[in-house]
């Protein structure tokens, strides 16, 4: 847990005090692969509404071009929440549930908070691999499983790329650099699952249908 919350304050101090797409692409890019693991609770327990919070992690992305919240972000948030799975408020839940709380948590964060989010929704991003794990998020790192290990050392990495990119970006590059990472973004794998297994689940997603 303090590796993951050192983490999460190195990135928020890096974005402090720097554009306002920055800290917005840089928490949307966060939030793509916690809603690649959100089609995996819908498509285990089949509820929930996952277009419903592409659409708004789609309105976070246009946030960030548009350096503002745009005219839908409201409603957008509304339905965030609504697609929390049904025991949440009591966290009676299983591994996928609590993935799907995380997902929808750190998008509704961005949405409200703004570039203030940033260290919130890097934690969630991070938190989320151990719940989905079914694991001790307060275990050491040294104690995690391997796999584990693994699987967050992706995500910084991840996270890391990310950063290094937009702050080398200057705002006239700013459409560009937006547009690159929300492809990249939108091709996100699972970050619950090692690469044999995201490439399973998926098709048996699209065996179904769910996009």
């Amino acid at each position: 847990r303090l590796m993951i919350r050192k983490f999460r304050e190195e990135m928020a101090l890096a974005l402090k005090g720097t554009a306002y797409w920055k800290s917005m692409a840089f928490m949307a890019f966060c939030c793509e692969p916690m809603l690649a693991n959100y089609r995996l609770y819908q498509h285990e327990y089949k509820r929930g509404n996952f277009l419903a919070l592409r659409e708004a992690l789609n309105v976070l992305w246009d946030s960030a071009l548009l350096e503002s919240p745009t005219p839908y972000s409201n409603q957008a948030f509304r339905n965030v929440y609504s697609q929390n799975p049904p025991g949440w408020k009591t966290r009676e839940m299983s591994e996928l549930e609590h993935v799907a709380c995380d997902t929808s948590a750190a998008i509704a964060y961005s949405m409200e908070y703004g570039a203030e989010g940033v260290e919130d929704v890097c934690d969630a991003a991070l938190w989320t691999i151990l719940s989905g794990l079914g694991l001790d998020p307060a275990l050491p790192y040294s104690d995690l499983p391997q796999p584990a290990r693994d699987l967050l050392q992706q995500e910084i990495q991840r996270q890391r790329i990310c950063l290094d990119r937009i702050m080398a970006a200057s705002d006239s590059s700013k459409a560009e650099t937006i547009f690159l990472l929300r492809q990249e973004g939108a091709a996100a794998r699972p970050s619950i699952l090692p690469t044999a297994a995201i490439e399973f689940s998926a098709a048996l997603i699209d065996e179904e249908g769910v996009k």
